[in-house]
This record gives structure tokens, sequence and C-alpha cells, in this order.
């Protein structure tokens, strides 16, 4: 016998509802699902009746009265839904997608900040170096005055 999560018992259930013609009668003891060929899963009264109200609860599985009985009958809502591991396995990976986005972001700001600063210090040195030269043109013999002396210079 195979150990099942809670989802997965619930979608065992949920699936039963959807594919049986016969409806699940609410006061049933016990109820043996079957896998696959080889294995079968068996709820017990008091966790099936947790799953029931679960899915009654949620709007997948309605309750109908039938002859002195009460019957378990999917729902719309019920026949269309994918299932709660499903559900819960998209979820967590609509999570990850969205912490990924997030550290992907934060690394690209992280860069741009880096780059700016970079750009700004750089912008810095240049603008001290022109005031420097202005003051002590005495050095503009420095190698690199070859840059500001290839900029053509405007003759009013």
């Amino acid at each position: 016998m195979k150990q099942l999560t809670p989802l997965q018992k619930i979608d065992l259930v949920l699936d039963h509802l959807k594919k049986s013609t016969q409806n699940l009668i609410n006061n049933t003891e016990t109820v043996s699902f079957e896998i696959n060929r080889r294995e079968k899963v068996i709820i017990e009264d008091d966790e099936l009746k947790m799953i029931v109200r679960k899915l009654i609860k949620d709007g997948y599985v309605d309750e109908v009265r039938w002859e002195h009985v009460n019957v378990l009958k999917i729902s719309f809502e019920g026949s269309i839904f994918i299932g709660y591991e499903k559900k819960q396995r998209l979820e967590d990976e609509k999570l990850t997608s969205i912490s990924k986005g997030i550290i992907a972001t934060k690394k690209y700001a992280n860069q741009l900040l880096w780059a700016t600063s970079c750009a700004g210090i750089a912008a810095a040195l240049v603008l001290l170096w022109q005031v420097f030269l202005w003051f002590y043109p005495a050095h503009s013999d420095f190698p690199l005055i070859w840059i500001w002396e290839a900029i053509p210079k405007h003759k009013k």
C-alpha cells in the first residue's frame, strides 16, 4: 500500500468523483482507490470526511440529498479544477520565478550603480585635471595632454 500526501489524497477523491458514474455516498466508512493496477490506497472514514468537507467548502463537490441518502456529486468548478497538487506546484514555480526575477533585478541595479559610480569618478578626475591645468599651465607638457590638444579649438 502506497503512502500519499494529503494533497494527493484530496486529488484522488476529486478525481474519483470526476471519473465515476456512481456518486460517492457521504456516510461510507472506508474507500479504496486504485492508483494503478498494482497499488491501492485506502482512505479511512475520518480522513475521508475531512477531505469531503474541504471539497464542499472549496466548492468542488456538492452534497445532494437523494432517496434519503446524502450523495456527493462533482460540481462544475470541480470538473474543471486541475487539482490541489498541480495548483501547489504551479504556485511554487511562480514564486521561484518571481524570486529569480527579483534577484536578477537587484544584480542589474548593483551593476548599474557600480558603472555609474565609475563614470562619475572618471568625470571628476578629468574635471580636476582640467582645473589643475587652468591654474598651472606649465604642466601642460604632461604626456597625456595631446588628447586635449587634438581637439580642435574654435577661434573667435
